[in-house]
């Protein structure tokens, strides 16, 4: 592939097998104790992943997200944020990084809770 940020891209598979090309020299002619082997070591398996959760405290209360999958998108992360009781709304953008994925969030206006209004700043 032309990169690698951190993470295999989602069609990435298991190596191919490797052709083993014999063709080492030694300076003694009748030497045959040169030789290559090709051997594998671990079988691939699913593609990489993981899981993060996000906590919130608005200086009364902290509330965590469910695990979120290491590439959720920034609509999801939205409702899972939103659906928090102590944050009301927000506004979610999901950029790719150098490692993976970044999400900008922005505390946007308040929501009504509980029958409480919840609002945060920033």
């Amino acid at each position: 592939f032309l990169s690698n940020p951190g993470y295999f891209p989602p069609a990435a598979r298991n190596v191919d097998d490797l052709e083993v090309v014999n063709e080492l020299v030694t300076s003694v002619e009748v030497d045959t104790s040169a030789s290559i082997t090709v051997q594998t070591i671990r079988v691939g398996s699913d593609r990489l992943k993981g899981q993060f959760q996000i906590s919130f405290d608005n200086g009364e209360t902290t509330e965590t997200t469910r695990p979120l999958q290491s590439f959720v998108s920034a609509d999801d992360l939205k409702l899972e944020l939103e659906a928090l009781p102590n944050i009301g709304r927000v506004t979610v953008v999901r950029s790719k990084s150098l490692v993976g994925y970044e999400w900008d969030i922005e505390f946007t206006s308040c929501a009504l809770k509980n029958d409480s209004e919840v609002c945060n700043d920033g």
